[in-house]
């Protein structure tokens, strides 16, 4: 196996470097697929280019959004918003398959695998021959030493067949991210929690600030799009609670 894997990205730029980090041993292909404005039209941050490009990846690829016509940043519905996240993975995946890579995993910044445990999946996905992979979720609250004591009720799409396209209305053997559906699996495989799990530090960031560019921009922002000020202030008063375990830091994520 030759495995390419690509990041997602627009914010949170400052948990990035230590995901790219996180997951190197495991790769033969790292690149990066970018924005500099959001879905929801929003600029990004000055110098966010010089970050990026100082990054230690194989490739760092800039995605404008596509948008049937230039509207306000309120109006972009979800599903244009899941398009171009689409879009930007299926262009990290094909600079992968340019670059000799068997498979493929596409991640975002805030996602994070055990380096022992993506090797022996890898070994499992050889021998049986998976073209589609998933694993289930780890969430974290706030701090990568917050950990929600249940795993997620859904999952997200792992290792597949660098040949598998990314379609957002595909359908995929269970339930996903819909920018990570890969289309056309027909021998896929869902790994046990106590195989692997993604750890996923999904409102893990520096301050307040950045959750707030966070839910700003996600896909998903039309939902809360009202309450974002109060979701981001609830990080400063925080406190864990039993849905909590509180774990050490094994990732090493320093981001204050």
């Amino acid at each position: 196996m030759k495995l390419g894997i690509s990041f997602n990205v627009f914010d949170g730029i400052d948990i990035l470097e230590k995901s790219i980090e996180n997951i190197r041993p495991c790769t033969d292909h790292i690149n990066i697929v970018y924005q500099n404005m959001s879905n929801h039209l929003f600029p990004a941050e000055p110098q966010w280019e010089e970050k990026i490009f100082s990054l230690n990846v194989n490739s760092t690829i800039l995605y404008q959004p596509q948008f049937e016509s230039f509207i306000v940043g309120h109006n972009v519905t979800p599903k244009q918003c899941h398009q171009n996240e689409t879009n930007k993975r299926n262009i990290g995946k094909q600079k992968a398959k340019e670059c000799g890579c068997t498979h493929f995993l596409s991640m975002d910044v805030d996602e994070f695998y055990k380096v022992e445990e993506v090797e022996k999946c890898k070994k499992i996905i050889e021998e049986n021959k998976y073209d589609a992979t998933a694993c289930c979720i780890q969430e974290y609250v706030y701090k990568p030493t917050y950990r929600k004591v249940e795993l997620e009720s859904f999952f997200v799409s792992f290792i597949h067949d660098i040949n598998l396209n990314f379609e957002m209305e595909g359908n995929f053997f269970v339930y996903v991210d819909p920018t990570r559906r890969p289309r056309d699996a027909q021998n896929p495989f869902l790994f046990d929690s106590n195989q692997i799990v993604l750890h996923h530090m999904t409102n893990v960031r520096k301050d307040k600030n950045s959750l707030l560019k966070k839910y700003r921009n996600s896909s998903a922002y039309i939902n809360f799009k009202k309450i974002i000020i109060d979701m981001a202030n609830a990080s400063e008063i925080f406190s864990p609670d039993e849905t909590i375990k509180i774990v050490d830091n094994e990732f090493n994520i320093h981001i204050n």
